[in-house]
């Protein structure tokens, strides 16, 4: 895994294997405003944020409108403060900006704060989530 550089806004990691850049932003890790935004868990590191990211763009856990889903652990670890088990990588269009991300809980009912349900019914065919954990993420439920 690549080095991260500080910036004002967060910590800028390298390009992973497929060339993509990733910031892991301090809005969404307790500095800046909280306003609206959901934190990473201070157990869940930038390094191991970004880790993620390249598990999800390898294993091509993208949806039709271009988001990256993640789970870790088969979604047994907690990785956002208020237990979300789930993170969403927002589609980027310009490759000349870096990717970023942040926990997600379905049963929030913000809109976008779910993966499609035949996503997560992939991950499941997959192996990615046991079938209990699929039908918690599409009812809803985590």
């Amino acid at each position: 895994m690549g080095g991260y550089t500080g910036m004002s806004n967060g910590l800028l990691f390298a390009a992973n294997a497929s060339g993509k850049t990733y910031i892991s932003l301090y809005a969404h890790r307790g500095s800046g405003s909280r306003r609206h935004k959901s934190k990473w868990c201070q157990a869940f590191s930038p390094p191991n944020e970004y880790a993620l990211f390249c598990v999800a763009d390898a294993g091509a856990w993208q949806d039709a409108a271009g988001h990256f889903w993640a789970v870790h652990n088969s979604g047994s670890t907690i990785i956002g403060e208020r237990g979300e088990i789930l993170c969403k990588f927002p589609a980027n269009g310009n490759a000349n900006v870096p990717w970023h991300g942040y926990p997600v809980s379905p049963a929030s009912e913000r809109d976008g704060d779910c993966p499609p349900d035949d996503f997560v019914e992939g991950w499941r065919e997959s192996g990615v989530v046991d079938k209990t954990l699929a039908r918690r993420i599409q009812r809803r439920k985590v």
